[in-house]
């Protein structure tokens, strides 16, 4: 299915294939059921955990991760009305079940319902119910509570205490972190189908930011974070960020449109910038001054490019693509 978004083959469906939750179930679960159960459905819960710090999350130590299960759209009979969860992860140590959203909103009792089933595909596991969980993967954070009657507080704060959320732009970052981060040490496989993953997600605007911009940030100094990253852009974009950071790793990365100037970088103490896959029109780089043996680094560039970096002090360009 991947391959028929990334050639634009699936518009045979119909102009509102994107807002089938099934095949964007299928698209990213199908992929992590391909990928090692460690590190990246680890990292996968460990993520969205680090997202929702208020809840006490699944215990990733001790995990037989080859053994972990993804069951996709199960059916399960319970005492409670039927429900088939999305997906359900079963490990030797506890059980999520993780219901995706995209235009749709809950139905009646659902995510109660969904819990149940965990409860008991957890006990035919020999599993606590106390250690199911369950994961609101959607575009903006639902509202469980809003799906219970008055008179089921107790449920709803028993659940309220086991759910967790994630966005799927924040989904979208998490993929194109481990393409940035692993890309070198990942297997060749793994690569490509994350590499299909993030591109076919990339193409669903509804979890994609894509806009315009005339004055991204007019200046930011003093980030105490080692990483910087801006979100991806689409669109125009007239003045990008002017940035000081003390050593700090700069990525800018998919960029895609019309810039007038790049970001005015002045940092020191052995720093990396790096515009990553930029694609359009760009009318003046970026000049660098204050660098101590700095990388700076512009990969996979494809468009018109009117002035180079301005680059001092024992600096190093790299730009990759058909500009050079």
């Amino acid at each position: 299915m991947l391959k028929v978004q990334l050639k634009s083959k699936i518009f045979q469906l119909g102009p509102k294939w994107q807002e089938n939750e099934d095949i964007l179930t299928g698209d990213f679960f199908g992929v992590l059921d391909y990928l090692p159960r460690y590190p990246y459905i680890y990292e996968f819960i460990s993520y969205t955990a680090s997202l929702n710090p208020d809840i006490q999350p699944p215990c990733l130590e001790n995990v037989d991760w080859d053994k972990t299960k993804i069951i996709f759209w199960p059916k399960t009979s319970t005492d409670e009305q039927n429900a088939e969860p999305d997906i359900v992860i079963i490990s030797d140590r506890w059980v999520i079940v993780i219901e995706v959203k995209l235009q749709s909103s809950f139905g009646d009792s659902q995510p109660w319902r969904e819990y149940i089933v965990g409860c008991k595909i957890a006990q035919e596991h020999s599993i606590s119910c106390d250690s199911v969980y369950y994961f609101v993967l959607a575009r903006n954070r639902l509202d469980i509570a809003s799906t219970f009657k008055a008179d089921e507080t107790d449920k709803m704060n028993k659940l309220a205490t086991k759910t967790l959320y994630l966005k799927w732009h924040e989904a979208v970052s998490m993929v194109e972190s481990w393409l940035r981060v692993k890309s070198y040490e990942m297997h060749s496989e793994y690569r490509r189908m994350l590499s299909d993953l993030f591109n076919a997600m990339r193409k669903r605007r509804a979890i994609a930011f894509s806009g315009f911009a005339f004055a991204n940030m007019a200046f930011t100094e003093n980030i105490t974070e080692r990483i910087f990253c801006p979100p991806r852009f689409s669109g125009f974009q007239y003045k990008a960020l002017e940035t000081q950071l003390d050593d700090t790793l700069f990525l800018n990365n998919y960029y895609q449109g019309f810039m007038m100037s790049c970001p005015n970088v002045n940092i020191s103490q052995e720093p990396v910038f790096f515009v990553l896959r930029f694609y359009g029109f760009i009318k003046r780089s970026l000049p660098i001054t204050k660098i101590s043996e700095g990388l700076f680094y512009i990969h996979k560039f494809s468009g018109f490019l009117n002035d180079a970096p301005v680059c001092t002090k024992n600096n190093h360009f790299i730009m990759k693509g058909p500009n050079k």
